[in-house]
């Protein structure tokens, strides 16, 4: 997902690039496609295109996307990246994948789908506010559902603040960077 706001193209371009064997990347057990940074920083460098130092620093505020809809995974994604973007961006599509995804990318922030519940969104949010080593992630829980009560029981587990889908592109930003000026 970095690599496809990094270029400001979809996921499906850069594992056409991947397939393709003009980037470089490894799969894990479950079939999703890894790229390290060296590696693409290598390709943007090969096929001519700018390369970011500040993409490239670890500096950046690191935040994951969870809702089991791609179309707003995607949107998310290319609204909080993008190659000026000062966030590095993962996403995952059930709560499975965003725990471990929490646990090896450590973000600052998560944002949340929690009225699914297929997701177990609520669950996501009560253990990252419950456990020690990851308490201090701040949580943007997102939902369509807020007449079913996901917005108070997103607000009851520890949630940072809730949004009404659909998102407010422009105001999805400002609280995100708020909420990262929060963390600091």
């Amino acid at each position: 997902s970095e690599v496809a706001a990094y270029c400001q193209v979809t996921n499906d371009g850069v594992v056409k690039w991947i397939k393709g064997k003009k980037l470089r990347a490894y799969s894990t057990p479950g079939g999703h496609y890894r790229i390290r940074k060296s590696d693409f920083k290598e390709f943007l460098g090969r096929y001519g295109m700018p390369v970011d130092s500040e993409f490239f620093s670890e500096e950046r505020k690191k935040i994951l996307v969870v809702d089991d809809h791609q179309e707003v995974l995607e949107a998310i994604t290319q609204a909080l990246g993008g190659a000026d973007s000062s966030f590095s961006i993962l996403s995952a599509k059930d709560g499975y994948e965003a725990g471990l995804k929490i646990g090896a990318f450590k973000p600052d922030l998560i944002i949340l789908d929690v009225a699914s519940s297929h997701l177990g969104g609520v669950d996501v949010c009560q253990r990252v506010k419950l456990d020690p080593d990851t308490e201090g992630i701040k949580v943007l829980a997102i939902t369509s559902q807020p007449e079913q009560g996901s917005m108070e029981k997103a607000y009851k587990v520890g949630a940072d603040l809730c949004l009404v889908k659909p998102l407010q592109m422009e105001s999805l930003k400002k609280e995100v960077s708020r909420l990262l000026e929060a963390a600091r």
